[in-house]
């Protein structure tokens, strides 16, 4: 099952609630009676932009800017610690060069078992045991948060987990003011429409995350299964993002499942040298690639006999996040 790496953050949310912003908008003077309609219209620098009425009559424009006009890439490398069945995730920022804001803002969804082990310079870790999710934000240059400039990366943020990698996806956030303040003046239309405008405050990057539990805590837990969930994570993956070898990998995990839990047995050995090749095969886009590496770190680690691993979990075995 992919996971999903979600992004808010305290005292900075750029995402409104319709029931937050229905009490906020009402204590702020949302019109109940409609004028000549008015709506918000797009600039060409995508804002968002809506004449409203003061109280004493006259008019102004209200704009809101998204915090989503960045253009981000998260790459990822990812290396077995050689005493252990723990992975270190090393991930480098990138925001394109059509961005119009800096990257600042990142929220990872996580298992209980991963923590931070280094930040980017700067950056922030918001997080709290609570949160389930790792949030992170670069650091405030006046009101606003900085972060990662168009053309422009950064690496830096090390996650470790006894957690194999599997498909996943972080939100993120430009360098944006955070609560959005509704304004005097707004109509009933016009507040909607900016409930509805305000809706969409992430962007999605696809990613390598820790996601496919190797058996901490879970004794039960067999080859089989295990090899199950890798091969669930990366065929839907595959044919998701549509990888080349989609359909090759596929096949060959068919040939995986109900041979059995023995990993000496000749039939399991062939069938996951097959998906090793698969891995390893070459591919030009950059994501695709990110896949195939991740896919192999699992194949390996399972070939190697390191997972599953059923020792019991400690998290003070892996200090704090």
């Amino acid at each position: 099952m992919n996971t999903r790496l979600a992004l808010l953050f305290a005292g900075g949310l750029s995402c409104l609630y319709a029931s937050t912003v229905h009490a906020q908008a009402v204590s702020a003077g949302v019109m109940s009676v409609e004028d000549a309609p008015r709506h918000f219209i797009r600039t060409v620098t995508g804002d968002w932009e809506t004449p409203i009425r003061r109280d004493d009559g006259t008019e102004t424009t209200y704009t809101y800017v998204p915090p989503t006009k960045i253009e981000p890439e998260i790459t990822v490398s990812i290396a077995r610690d050689p005493t252990q069945a723990t992975f270190i995730y090393q991930y480098e920022l990138v925001n394109g060069p059509s961005a119009q804001q800096q990257l600042a803002k990142l929220d990872i969804s996580y298992l209980n078992a991963a923590f931070v082990k280094a930040l980017p310079p700067g950056w922030v870790n918001e997080s709290t045991p609570a949160d389930g999710r790792v949030i992170l934000r670069g650091s405030l240059d006046g009101a606003l948060p900085s972060g990662v400039g168009p053309g422009e990366s950064l690496g830096g943020l090390v996650i470790e987990a006894p957690i194999l990698p599997g498909i996943g996806k972080v939100e993120s956030q430009g360098n944006t003011l955070g609560a959005v303040e509704i304004p005097r003046g707004l109509s009933n239309t016009q507040y909607h429409e900016l409930v509805e405008i305000t809706e969409k405050s992430e962007v999605e990057v696809p990613t390598m995350l820790p996601s496919i539990h190797i058996g901490l805590g879970e004794p039960e837990l067999t080859l089989a299964v295990l090899l199950a969930r890798i091969g669930g994570d990366y065929v839907s993956g595959f044919l998701d993002y549509q990888h080349p070898h989609a359909a090759a990998l596929e096949q060959a995990f068919r040939g995986i499942y109900g041979i059995g839990d023995e990993l000496g047995n000749p039939r399991l050995q062939e069938a996951l040298s097959w998906v090793l090749e698969i891995s390893q095969l070459p591919v030009e886009n950059r994501w695709h690639q990110q896949m195939s590496a991740g896919l192999e770190v699992c194949v390996r680690a399972v070939l190697d006999g390191v997972v599953p691993d059923h020792r019991p979990y400690r998290p003070g075995e892996l200090g704090e996040r």
